[in-house]
């Protein structure tokens, strides 16, 4: 991507800023989609690579260009193998696009997945995600896509899920996960991002709400609820472009408020986001 080195390079920067911060961890990732991408991350410094293919004609023309997914897959594997051999990467994730669905055709097959999958391993990828495009991911297409998965010789540790939240089942998705073994689950603060080549797809599942439901689920996540709504409130409002609320937002942050509005505050700021996380704040006390 255009200007990808100058965005890492900016990160680095702030990182130094922040490195007698205690608190202040992150991991930065570069999504690559052939080799070329992969190099560039890695002279960016980028030491955590995430790959990614597809299972479907349609979508690999309109993603990356290429005619098939068989194509798109053997570049995302140049990528991958590109990135396991050199020493400064310390992870690769292989993520497999319209796993459940995709937007142009129908539904996929599982057993193009499980054959993505392992080529994928193969070439030196540590994790899986199964990646729901559109938002039709469902429970039954999860146990399958795993099943097949299995018989292919992942394990439910190297497997991850990415679910969006188009037809509100991004939830029930990741209990379906969390009941088959998987434990890595993607998420997106505030429910922003989506894909540009997947028609009527909204955002991500929400950060806030993840995070809301693992704590409803006994798991405990770390989370400051009050900064992590905080940051889903700043980054709709950097999305929308609402210059007002940025302001009045980087001066709460500046005087200690986060979150201080209550769960109204957020409901207002933060409608992109589902529903769940807008109560957390009363749960909570906040």
């Amino acid at each position: 991507m255009a200007g990808a080195a100058q965005v890492f390079e900016h990160l680095r920067t702030l990182e130094g800023e922040n490195a007698n911060k205690r608190d202040v961890w992150a991991r930065y990732v570069a999504l690559v989609p052939n080799r070329k991408g992969a190099e560039k991350a890695i002279d960016a410094g980028v030491n955590s690579l995430a790959v990614v293919t597809c299972v479907s004609d349609a979508f690999a023309n309109k993603n990356v260009g290429t005619k098939t997914w068989q194509d798109n897959l053997r570049l995302a594997c140049e990528a991958a193998t590109t990135a396991a051999r050199n020493a400064d990467v310390q992870r690769v994730r292989g993520y497999i696009s319209c796993s459940f669905a995709c937007p142009y055709d129908t539904l996929t097959r599982a057993e193009d997945v499980a054959h993505s999958a392992a080529a994928l391993a193969d070439a030196g990828c540590t994790e899986i995600v199964l990646g729901d495009t559109d938002g039709r991911a469902s429970v039954r297409r999860l146990e399958e896509n795993v099943t097949a998965l299995s018989r292919a010789g992942l394990e439910q540790d190297t497997i991850g899920v990415h679910f969006h939240d188009t037809f509100g089942q991004a939830l029930a998705n990741v209990y379906a996960s969390l009941a088959l073994g998987i434990t890595s689950v993607d998420a997106s603060c505030a429910g922003l991002g989506g894909c540009p080549f997947a028609p009527g797809a909204t955002g991500n599942l929400a950060t806030e709400d993840l995070a809301f439901f693992a704590e409803g689920a006994g798991v405990s996540t770390g989370v400051d609820a009050r900064r992590l709504l905080a940051a889903g409130r700043y980054a709709h409002a950097l999305a929308c472009g609402d210059e007002r609320l940025l302001v009045k937002l980087e001066q709460d942050w500046r005087d200690g408020k986060l979150g201080s509005g209550g769960d109204a505050d957020v409901a207002k700021a933060r409608p992109v986001a589902g529903r769940a996380a807008r109560a957390w704040p009363r749960k909570l006390g906040m």
